[in-house]
């Protein structure tokens, strides 16, 4: 049943210019208003205004007539338009300052700084305003950068991030996960979740899906619990999922307690193929380190370095003896658990030993090893594989690299040393520039190190050993060989590697530009190739990035920090996306200059973070 018209739209009532002179009314923002007291009547309806005038200002304003009348109006008139001037300025300096509020408040998060650095800084800006500006102190009166408002803020600018990634996911045509697991200061096991995802026109985006906290154990299916949660919140399609990278943890890789056999049953229920599934290169190269079985070495090199530099005096002795003999270098190195810091420890232990070896005579703790032939060998040795093996990992570290460009740089690596153990088993040491300084070395002894080396890394990097044939045609298809190429992409090869403008444009641009321009209607199945594979991460480095980011905000003076901003600060921090502030302004009903903060539920949760 259609509703009853009201009266009042069928008469169609509207302002008359007439009520103006008569009644002092204008029509102000689609309303009748009042020019004397700046009320407005509910309708635009002749009795109505005059209802007003005579009751409010008849008595008063009847008496004003023609001229002076008109001239009262206009300048009526001209006040309104004032204070709408100035209601809008002061409008719009609120919304100015707020702005900056939010400016200010991501530059705190990116660089992981307590929300309460907020008032801080808002005191350095009073006194440059100060000193330089004095006449807009009043808008740094009115900025709000209190630890509970950066709070707000860093929750809403993160909020919108995650946002524009869910937009950027839904356009996924295929992606890739990466994981990766650490302990923050509080103990608490933190689990990171990276995508990279690829759209229809093979743009790539590379971000942080989520931080989850697991409180428990880290037992695969608490793992893949989290895991499960942070794939669902964005609206990730499992049909899309293409592969995935974690470290060689065994709650990562075990095959039925592991994320790995929970993640390949749940693919299973849902009829799905299993996804490519890896080992992370840079800890793979890691676990290598492991294999070179020079623990004598490397125990007596740390005990030294530890004995010279956990102890003040000792420490301040051994710098002052340096100076005294003016040696080429002033200190010896602090030694890490990680493997990325014995190259640079060993090379200046062993550049130093000299020195090193007086000084713990001095001390009457005399290091025998340091006089022994056969240690000092294996400490060359070990100086020069660490170096070896930094230069590699340092090269498996550069953004932006596809995964063939980094399974490549391992093979490179395999071959070399391929090559080290067949010239050392010949004495030869040209690659061994520590080694070669000493006489009467059985290169054979080094030759057998390699070769277990070079076994570990075949064995470790076999997962993409499988996918070699693959990634070829991903990364050569003008010159793979089209019969050894699946059916599917057979055909589109063929015409691919006949058509010279194409493998012109191939050898001028990078591979990614030319399968960006590669024409979808002629090869789609070669483009799709191209997506799955563009999708893989090669390693989980920008997990650990994000880890070295989150101890240095998590640290032992901010340990109180909640799990929920702790992600927002490294969401922006680590974050391609640019917050749309001028978005965030506008959605607010209210913008809030600043005032004395009132205890608030807000403020509470902030003091954790401060």
């Amino acid at each position: 049943m259609e509703g009853k018209k009201r009266k009042v739209d069928s008469e169609n009532r509207q302002f008359n210019k007439e009520w103006e002179e008569k009644f002092f009314f204008v029509e102000h923002n689609g309303k009748v208003l009042c020019l004397i007291c700046k009320k407005t009547v509910a309708l635009p309806k002749k009795g109505n205004v005059e209802r007003h005038y005579s009751t409010c200002h008849g008595s008063m304003y009847n008496s004003v007539l023609g001229e002076a009348r008109r001239e009262m109006i206009s300048q009526l008139k001209k006040t309104l338009q004032n204070q709408q001037l100035f209601v809008k300025k002061m409008t719009s300096n609120t919304k100015a300052v707020t702005h900056a509020s939010y400016e200010i408040s991501t530059i705190i998060a990116k660089k992981l700084k307590p929300f309460s650095d907020g008032e801080y800084i808002k005191e350095c800006i009073a006194k440059f305003v100060e000193t330089c500006c004095p006449e807009k102190k009043g808008l740094v009166e009115k900025l709000t950068l209190s630890d509970s408002t950066v709070t707000r803020r860093v929750e809403s600018l993160a909020k919108d991030v995650h946002l524009q990634l869910k937009d950027t996911i839904a356009g996924f045509e295929y992606f890739s996960l990466a994981l990766d697991g650490s302990k923050d200061i509080t103990d608490v096991e933190q689990l990171a979740i990276y995508v990279r995802g690829v759209d229809k026109d093979l743009k790539v985006t590379e971000e942080m899906l989520e931080l989850r906290a697991i409180h428990a154990s880290a037992k695969g299916e608490d793992v893949f619990r989290e895991f499960l949660a942070a794939f669902n919140a964005p609206g990730l399609v499992p049909e899309k999922l293409f592969g995935i990278a974690t470290d060689g943890a065994p709650n990562m890789l075990v095959p039925c307690i592991g994320l790995r056999g929970h993640v390949e049953r749940w693919l299973e229920s849902l009829e799905l193929p299993t996804v490519i599934w890896y080992h992370c290169i840079i800890h793979q190269e890691a676990l290598c380190a492991k294999t070179l079985r020079m623990n004598h070495v490397m125990d007596v090199v740390v005990s030294t370095v530890n004995f010279i530099r956990a102890r003040g005096i000792n420490h301040h002795e051994f710098k002052k003896m340096l100076d005294v003999v003016e040696a080429e270098y002033g200190d010896v190195l602090y030694f890490t658990v990680h493997w990325l810091s014995r190259g640079a420890v060993l090379h200046r232990f062993s550049d130093m030993m000299t020195n090193i070896s007086a000084f713990m005579e001095a001390k009457q703790h005399p290091v025998t090893e340091l006089e022994d032939p056969d240690w000092l060998r294996d400490l060359a040795f070990l100086v020069d594989i660490t170096t070896h093996l930094n230069i590699l990992n340092c090269s498996l570290q550069r953004h932006d690299m596809l995964v063939h460009q980094l399974y490549s740089t391992v093979c490179a690596f395999i071959i070399k040393l391929r090559l080290w153990k067949c010239q050392l088993s010949e004495n030869n040491f040209t690659h061994f520039k520590e080694l070669s300084k000493h006489t009467n070395t059985d290169g054979s002894k080094y030759a057998a190190i390699i070769n277990d080396l070079e076994g570990e890394f075949n064995f470790k990097f076999s997962e993409f050993k499988k996918q070699e044939q693959n990634m070829e045609i991903f990364a050569q298809p003008f010159s793979v060989d089209i019969m050894m190429a699946p059916d599917h992409l057979q055909m589109e090869l063929v015409e691919l590697q006949a058509n010279m403008d194409l493998k012109g444009r191939f050898q001028m641009s990078s591979i990614l530009e030319f399968y960006q321009k590669l024409p979808a209607s002629s090869f789609p199945e070669l483009r799709k190739h191209a997506c799955k594979f563009i999708s893989l991460f090669g390693s989980t480095y920008i997990c650990e990035s994000t880890f070295s980011s989150m101890k240095y905000a998590k640290s032992k003076y901010r340990s109180r920090l909640t799990g929920p901003h702790l992600e927002q600060c490294l969401r922006l921090g680590n974050s391609r996306f640019v917050p749309r502030v001028d978005k965030i302004v506008d959605r607010q009903k209210r913008l809030h200059c600043s005032h004395t903060p009132d205890a608030s539920p807000s403020r509470d949760r902030a003091k954790n973070d401060i």
